[in-house]
């Protein structure tokens, strides 16, 4: 309990869990993938979920994580400024990404 109390008050450990989460998911994805095609499929079948589900929430949290930090310090969220960059991170990576996938690939989708 003392630990999510943290998370939502400082947001430090906030901002550097989410990036955590996000690069996990990625990695998780890296060690699951050899048993894409083995007799352990469900390996990765639940390896590929687990990792879904850490993607999806470092995307909340990174959408959500100003808002608490506002909330939590109305006079003085000027100075978690730093703080809420990098947690915003996540959600920046992917829109670039997206927005890239999009530029790129236009005229090849359809």
């Amino acid at each position: 309990m003392k630990f999510i109390k943290n998370l939502l008050e400082n947001p430090k450990s906030a901002a550097l869990s989410i990036v955590l989460l996000f690069i996990m998911s990625f990695l998780l994805g890296l060690a699951v993938e050899p048993y894409r095609i083995s007799d352990h499929y469900w390996i990765y079948q639940y390896g590929n979920i687990l990792r879904l589900l850490l993607l999806f929430s470092s995307l909340l949290f990174s959408f959500l994580q100003p808002f608490m930090v506002i909330s939590n310090h109305k006079k003085n969220w000027k100075k978690h400024l730093f703080w809420i960059f990098i947690g915003l991170l996540p959600i920046l990576y992917f829109g670039i990404m997206m927005l890239w996938i999009m530029i790129r690939f236009d005229d090849k989708i359809v």
